[in-house]
């Protein structure tokens, strides 16, 4: 009986591992594809102990339709330096490429989504069902924050 607890213990981990990981919702439209998720710890250590919600499509819809824009191609052209690279990404242009994880934060009493943008990396994981995070992305990987009660956009990262 003995022999068989550890498995069973490291089984109900795994599971519960992967639950957390799954997304809200999938969305897709003519512009844009990505996921929403909730679970916090799959956010930047940094944002962790912030209390999350789950957005609405409706604000990511608003979102993306500015940051499609002019106004989000001229955040995008003025935040386009990676540090660690020589060159300017080119996120403007590729923006259609991108694939998103979507996550609800509150900052300061505000609600924010962080939307972690990527090139898919097609190394066999599905990204739609599992959150991964890709450190030393390059022009491959950001993170922009966006503002639900200004409709303004805050901050682009890069890893």
């Amino acid at each position: 009986m003995k022999k068989y607890i550890l498995p069973f213990i490291g089984l109900v981990l795994l599971s519960l591992n992967s639950i957390a990981q799954k997304p809200v919702k999938y969305i897709k439209s003519d512009k844009y594809e990505g996921v929403i998720f909730s679970n916090p710890n799959l956010i930047r250590p940094e944002d962790r102990s912030k209390p999350l919600y789950i957005p609405s499509e409706m604000d990511i819809a608003k979102m993306e339709k500015l940051l499609s824009g002019p106004t989000g191609k001229s955040f995008l052209l003025l935040n386009n330096r990676n540090p660690n690279h020589d060159h300017p990404c080119d996120f403007v242009n590729s923006l259609p490429k991108y694939k998103r994880y979507y996550f609800g934060v509150w900052m300061k009493d505000e609600k924010v989504i962080m939307t972690y943008l990527f090139i898919n990396t097609n190394d066999n994981r599905d990204w739609k069902k599992s959150f991964f995070y890709i450190e030393d992305g390059g022009c491959g990987y950001f993170c922009i924050i966006y503002s639900v009660k200004s409709g303004s956009f805050l901050k682009l990262s890069m890893s």
